[in-house]
């Protein structure tokens, strides 16, 4: 015979049983579903939010970064595409992308993400300067010469990445490149900016 002690102990186990078998069987399903993964998570959410896609896009993109700084080329290049799916406009994502397709010399692919972004913003300096690196490494130095000279005059100004980058080794064994730098130092002959100060 049940006390009130043993009855209030099994009343909610009891409870609960009554609703498992009210709601079919559903709320077992449930129970058993293994939790959501990162990855899961990450393509539920909503995805109409433009703030959030960008924050995600950011996201994706800092993680290609580390990757990158890591020498982990085929991370970095998943990273970087996600960035791209959650946020098409993030520009660093197309140059990063590419550079890391010109160091696993998937130069078609890292042609392509140029062009793509070549349309998007046509006078971005960094564009112009991976066109550059591109055109050094596949032994088309007059094409990187143009791609150099058009990077800068958008704007790009690292001139000691130029001296030291090995995508543009190529380039600068070229004789016209001693020759193009000068000239370009007469464009730039002192400050921070100069090529040679």
């Amino acid at each position: 015979m049940f006390n009130d002690f043993t009855l209030s102990r099994l009343l909610p186990h009891l409870l609960v049983m009554i609703f498992l078998l009210v709601t079919g069987g559903d709320a077992i399903q449930q129970l058993s579903r293994p939790a959501s993964s990162h990855e899961d998570h990450e393509h539920n959410h909503d995805h109409s939010d433009p703030e959030k896609k960008k924050r995600m896009g950011f996201f994706h993109f800092n993680e290609g970064n580390k990757s990158l700084r890591e020498g982990d080329f085929e991370a970095a290049a998943q990273k970087y595409k996600k960035s791209l799916r959650h946020d098409e406009n993030i520009l660093e994502s197309y140059v990063n992308l590419s550079t890391v397709y010109l160091r696993m010399k998937r130069f078609d692919q890292a042609l392509s993400i140029l062009k793509i972004m070549e349309e998007k913003t046509p006078s971005h300096p960094l564009l112009h300067y991976n066109l550059a690196c591109y055109y050094s490494i596949t032994g088309k130095a007059e094409a990187g010469f143009e791609a150099l000279e058009r990077s800068i005059k958008e704007g790009f100004k690292n001139f000691e990445q130029i001296e030291t980058d090995p995508d543009l080794s190529r380039l600068r064994l070229e004789p016209k490149f001693k020759e193009w730098y000068r000239e370009l130092a007469k464009t730039y002959p002192q400050g921070q900016d100069s090529p040679m100060g």
